[in-house]
C-alpha cells in the first residue's frame, strides 16, 4: 500500500507540475513575443535567431517557474484529493500524514536539483548571452544605419563622416573621424577607406582605416601630423545604449566569490554580489518551503479544489516574493546582513509551514484555507453574475 500510494502521489504531482511549468513559461514568453517579432523584422533574422533568443531568456524564467510550479502541483493535487475524500480514505487505512508527505519531499528534491543546476549554470550563461546579443544587434544597427555625406555621433567621443558607401560592399570610402581625447586634445583622422570589424566574443567593435593621415592638436596650440597605411580605432557605443560590464547575475558561483574577495580587498561594497551569490542557493531551496506549506494547506476540506488550490498558490507566491524583496531591501540599507537576507523569506515561511504541518498532523484545521476559499468563491459568484447580466 505505501509503495502504491507513493507512486500514485508522484504521478499526480508530475502531471500537475508539468502542466504548471508549461502554462507559466508560455505566460512569461508571451510578454517577450513582441520583442522577438520586432527584432526579427527589424534585422531580418530567421527562426534560428528566435530559438536562440528564447533559449537565452528561458533560464531567467525557470528559476522562478520551477519552484512556483511545484507549489501549484502540490496544492492542486492535495486539494483535489481532499475534495474527492481520498485523504480521508488514506488516513482511515492507517497511513500517517508523514507517510503521505514523503512522496512530496522526494519530488521536491528532484525539482530542487533541477532548479539549482539552472540557477548555477544556465542562468548566468543566458544573461551573458542576452547581453552579448544586445550588443551585437545594437552595433550592427548603428553601423548599418550609416549614410553617405552625413555626420554621426553614435559613438563615445567620436564623430564620423563617410563620403561614399559602395553598394554591396563593407568598405566605406572617404572617411573623416574626429575623436575627443581625455586630455582635451582633438584627433582628426582622414582616410581613403575604412571598414567595421565586429569581435562578437569580446563585445568589441573596431574601425579599420587605410591610407590616411592623423592630425592632432593640443590645448597649447601644438600640431602633429602622421601618415599611416593601416590604423585601427576601437569604437564604443554611447553610454546607456548597451552595457558591456557584467552584473552579478551574469557570474558563475566561483566568479562571484572571486569578485567579492577582490572588492573587499579594495574596500568596495559587495552587498549586491553577496545577495546574488546566496540567492543562487536560497531560491532553489524554496521548493522545500513550498512543499512544507502545500501539504497541510492542500489536505484541508474544500468546496472547490480547482479554484482553492490555484488561489492559495497565488497568495503564497505573492507573500514569498514580497518577503524576498523586503529582506533584500533591508540588506541594501545595512539593517540585515547580506548573507542572511536571501534566506529570510525561506525562514519565515518555513516556520509557518512547520506550524501548519504540525496542526495538520494533530487533525486541526488551518483557518487560512477557509478564508481564501470564501474570498475566491465570493469573487467567482460576483464575476458570474456580471457575465450573466
Amino acid at each position: 500500500m505505501p509503495g502504491v500510494l507513493t507512486r500514485y502521489i508522484l504521478r499526480e504531482l508530475a502531471t500537475g507540475f508539468a502542466l504548471a511549468v508549461l502554462v507559466l513559461t508560455l505566460t512569461f514568453l508571451l510578454g517577450r513575443t513582441l520583442t522577438i517579432v520586432r527584432l526579427i523584422l527589424e534585422y531580418r533574422l530567421g527562426v534560428g535567431f528566435a530559438l536562440s533568443f528564447v533559449s537565452y531568456i528561458l533560464p531567467s524564467f525557470l528559476i522562478y517557474v520551477l519552484p512556483a510550479s511545484l507549489l501549484v502541483a502540490v496544492l492542486t493535487t492535495f486539494t483535489r484529493m481532499s475534495f474527492d475524500n481520498e485523504i480521508v480514505a488514506i488516513k482511515s487505512s492507517g497511513v500517517s500524514l508523514w507517510r503521505i508527505a514523503r512522496a512530496v519531499f522526494v519530488f521536491a528534491c528532484v525539482v530542487y536539483v533541477i532548479t539549482l543546476l539552472v540557477h548555477l549554470y544556465l542562468y548566468p550563461w543566458g544573461n551573458s548571452s542576452v547581453r552579448r546579443l544586445a550588443y551585437e544587434l545594437a552595433t550592427r544597427k548603428t553601423t548599418q544605419s550609416l549614410k553617405e555625406k552625413r555626420f554621426y555621433n553614435h559613438f563615445q567621443n567620436i564623430i564620423l563622416y563617410v563620403d561614399h558607401i559602395p553598394a554591396g560592399s563593407d568598405r566605406l570610402m572617404g572617411v573623416f573621424l574626429l575623436e575627443r581625447e581625455e586630455d582635451g586634445s582633438n584627433l582628426v583622422v582622414v582616410a581613403r577607406e575604412g571598414r567595421f570589424i565586429h569581435l562578437e566574443d569580446q563585445m568589441t567593435l573596431l574601425f579599420e582605416l587605410k591610407d590616411g593621415s592623423i592630425h592632432r592638436t593640443v590645448a597649447g596650440g601644438e600640431y602633429n601630423l602622421a601618415s599611416f597605411s593601416t590604423y585601427t580605432v576601437e569604437l564604443e557605443l554611447k553610454e546607456g545604449i548597451v552595457r558591456k560590464s557584467r552584473k552579478g547575475k551574469e557570474f558563475y558561483p566561483g566568479e562571484l566569490l572571486s569578485v567579492i574577495r577582490e572588492k573587499k580587498l579594495r574596500g568596495e561594497p559587495t552587498v549586491r554580489f553577496e545577495i546574488e551569490f546566496h540567492r543562487m542557493f536560497s531560491l532553489p531551496a524554496s521548493v522545500f518551503v513550498f512543499a512544507l506549506i502545500g501539504v497541510p494547506l492542500g489536505i484541508q476540506r474544500v468546496r472547490s479544489a480547482r479554484f482553492t488550490g490555484f488561489g492559495i498558490s497565488i497568495g503564497v507566491l505573492v507573500v514569498y516574493y514580497l518577503l524576498v524583496k523586503a529582506f533584500e531591501a533591508g540588506a541594501l540599507t545595512g539593517s540585515i546582513p547580506a548573507c542572511v537576507a536571501p534566506w529570510g523569506a525561506n525562514i519565515v515561511l518555513g516556520g509557518c509551514g512547520v506550524w501548519m504541518f504540525m496542526r495538520a498532523v494533530r487533525e486541526r484545521p488551518v483557518e487560512l484555507v477557509t478564508a481564501v476559499e470564501g474570498l475566491i468563491m465570493g469573487l467567482w459568484e460576483r464575476v458570474s453574475k456580471l457575465v450573466r447580466m
